[in-house]
């Protein structure tokens, strides 16, 4: 049965962001029971069964086993990643962009050039690598102007396996650290203004009252 109760997790916060004139409704949640992870998803999308979403994962075997256990709770979803075939790629962004799969699982090789505007939910399945990833994934709802929802799962271990990510390639480690670091800074500050901080982000200024 779907619900709109948050299952697992320690917290869950929200705030709502206007950006661009686009309204869109963030909230994240600590995610600590991880064997339901894809029960609440899978619930969270039923739910919105109507409508069109994509859901971001980090690694392309995160892509495939999120997408294999939605197939699984009859969720008709298609899969993109960079080590797919250019085949099952495009046959992916066709049903996607076509409607005839409302949801699209993906990492962050999804997105440029991406423009379908009835986006109204985006899924984060384990936190991005930086707050640029997190920002440009959200800023694929709700580009038609109407309320859309960024949904973000993580646990203190997502941490762990992105310095294990950035250990294969010894460039700009520390960059990368830092930059993991100042999402999750963001996500668990109770005091900074989120609101505020995404306008930031867009080179948009709220003046002081």
């Amino acid at each position: 049965m779907a619900t709109n109760e948050p299952r697992i997790g320690l917290f869950s916060r929200g705030f709502q962001a206007v950006v661009n004139s686009r309204a869109v409704l963030i909230r994240t949640i600590i995610r600590c029971f991880s064997g339901v992870l894809y029960d609440d998803i899978a619930d969270f999308i039923l739910d919105k069964e109507a409508e069109c979403g994509i859901v971001y994962a980090v690694l392309p075997s995160e892509v495939a086993k999120i997408h294999s256990e939605l197939l699984k709770r009859n969720i008709n979803a298609v899969k993109y990643h960079g080590q797919l075939s250019e085949e099952v790629k495009a046959s992916s962004i066709s049903k996607w962009s076509n409607g005839i799969a409302k949801v699209m699982i993906a990492n962050a090789s999804f997105g440029m050039g991406i423009d379908r505007p009835d986006v109204r939910y985006v899924l984060h399945t384990h936190i991005p690598p930086s707050m640029d990833d997190y920002f440009q994934q959200c800023g694929r709802a709700g580009r038609d102007g109407s309320p859309a929802l960024c949904h973000l799962y993580y646990s203190y271990s997502d941490k762990v396996s992105l310095y294990k990510l950035f250990s294969h390639n010894q460039e700009n480690l520390e960059v990368q650290y830092a930059n993991v670091l100042e999402l999750i800074a963001f996500l668990e500050n109770p005091i900074q203004c989120r609101h505020k901080a995404i306008m930031a982000y867009y080179g948009e200024v709220i003046s002081s009252v």
